[in-house]
């Protein structure tokens, strides 16, 4: 039995012990569980979280091993960390640096089969999809890869980073300015591996306990609870690159780092605006704007000048919901950021609501700027002028993923101009676990500082 096979294992023992609390549950007819019960049930889940992400990492590190026997990689200890998962991170790493989109691409437009790394992440990431009802039809990577490529993107050292980290593009690779993806930095939670639909069970009413007399009957108050469910959606986005730079048999290094930034950010972008603003229409998740339940607080018929007795009403909505008040930040645009600058906290002050936009902080709070928050909203006579701003805990936003990356070849559709479309496809969903967890304002008029 290979290590990933014992891992899993563990994570099907843990399974049941978990399943039998929520079977005794039942079976007593009760709708809650002890504090016990409950304190199990959480460390069971974490238990077969943290299970099922080492054993996907062994898995392709033993999917390696297995095709290419004759080497043998001796364990080196490393002082203050764990050796296996040491060495499962150092192995995903190398992969990471080893693998090739371009190459892949490549050999897919001169009709060649897939060798190497390139063919064992496509199998793994076939087999991971398999899980999910998905379908592999490109280059593919599988969502531990995806997740490497994340932490080796940030990482300082070009040594370790390799070709994931663009910080030598050539001049004509020079990037254009983009948004910045703000959910995830401020602390929303991302979820990845998935292979089913995930429901979150939430609790909508709890007991109360009333005052009675000494015979009297007590009132009976029974729980509620509902329930929320992140289910596979699929993100896509494509690019173009000439057909001669994949079919070469050595692309540009810095291709190849361009078009794995490119990838990654085309992702993170869709997913933070999904996050603010997504619709939940369709195949499109539903962002905090459009969660039914968050504390709407309102500035006038026609939008407003936001002002600090509205700021205050934002925390006021969330004290009042009983939202712990030390974990928030605040998220708005960059109109809003310069009327904050310019808007005094009170009438004939020489403060401002806000002192700076580096670091800086709103009634205490941290405060972050991205275009991706609206600025073309409409009510009454405004136009499309207002802005919106976002206060609340945003590790109640999760993020989750199915799988990792299918990557497509279409030689056809810019042939004319010896052009290739290259299709992006994953699958992710958004949800916001508890509404009353953030206040927004989204009548926000920026006129003041328009010119």
């Amino acid at each position: 039995m290979t290590k990933s096979q014992e891992l899993r294992k563990e994570i099907q023992t843990r399974s049941q012990k978990l399943s039998a609390i929520h079977v005794k549950l039942a079976n007593e007819g009760r709708s809650t569980f002890t504090d016990e019960e409950s304190k199990q049930a959480k460390a069971l889940q974490a238990e077969i979280e943290d299970l099922d992400e080492r054993a996907t990492s062994l898995e392709f590190v033993e999917a390696r091993d297995a095709a290419d026997a004759s080497k043998e990689t001796k364990p080196v200890a490393i002082a203050g960390g764990n050796e296996a998962s040491k060495s499962e991170e150092r192995e995903m790493e190398k992969i990471v640096r080893e693998f090739s989109f371009t190459r892949g691409l490549g050999m897919e437009l001169r009709k060649e089969k897939l060798d190497g790394l390139e063919k064992e992440m496509r199998d793994a990431a076939i087999s991971e999809a398999a899980g999910f009802g998905g379908k592999i039809e490109g280059i593919a990577v599988p969502a531990s890869f995806m997740a490497a490529s994340k932490r080796a993107s940030i990482v300082g050292n070009q040594a370790s980073a390799g070709v994931t980290v663009a910080t030598d593009l050539s001049a004509d690779l020079i990037d254009s300015n983009r948004p910045k993806p703000r959910i995830v930095e401020l602390g929303a939670r991302v979820i990845e591996g998935l292979t089913a639909n995930l429901e979150m069970v939430r609790v909508t009413g709890h007991m109360i306990s009333k005052w009675k007399g000494e015979i009297e009957t007590a009132d009976e108050t029974t729980p509620t609870f509902g329930k929320i469910e992140m289910s596979p959606k699929r993100l896509t986005a494509y690019t173009e690159a000439s057909k001669q730079l994949l079919i070469q048999s050595n692309t540009p290094a810095d291709y190849e780092a361009f078009l794995r930034r490119d990838l990654l950010k085309a992702d993170e972008l869709a997913l933070d605006k999904a996050a603010l603003t997504g619709s939940g229409v369709g195949s499109i998740p539903r962002g905090i704007l459009n969660t039914a339940g968050i504390n709407l607080v309102q500035l006038g018929a026609n939008g407003a000048v936001i002002t600090r007795p509205k700021i205050v009403a934002m925390l006021r909505a969330m004290g009042v919901a009983d939202v712990s008040l030390d974990n928030l930040a605040f998220l708005t645009n960059p109109e809003v950021m310069a009327e904050l600058m310019v808007t005094t906290i009170a009438q004939g002050s020489d403060r401002y609501l806000l002192e700076s936009a580096k670091g800086g902080t709103l009634m205490g709070y941290p405060i972050k700027f991205s275009t991706q928050v609206p600025n073309k909203g409409e009510k009454g006579t405004s136009g499309e002028t207002l802005s919106s701003m976002i206060f609340g805990d945003f590790s109640e936003v999760i993020i989750g993923g199915w799988g990792g990356r299918d990557v497509i070849l279409d030689p056809f559709t810019k042939a004319l101009e010896g052009m290739v479309r290259i299709v992006s496809n994953s699958y992710k969903d958004v949800v916001v676990r508890r509404p009353q967890s953030f206040s927004a304002v989204i009548d926000i008029n920026t006129e003041a500082t328009a010119a």
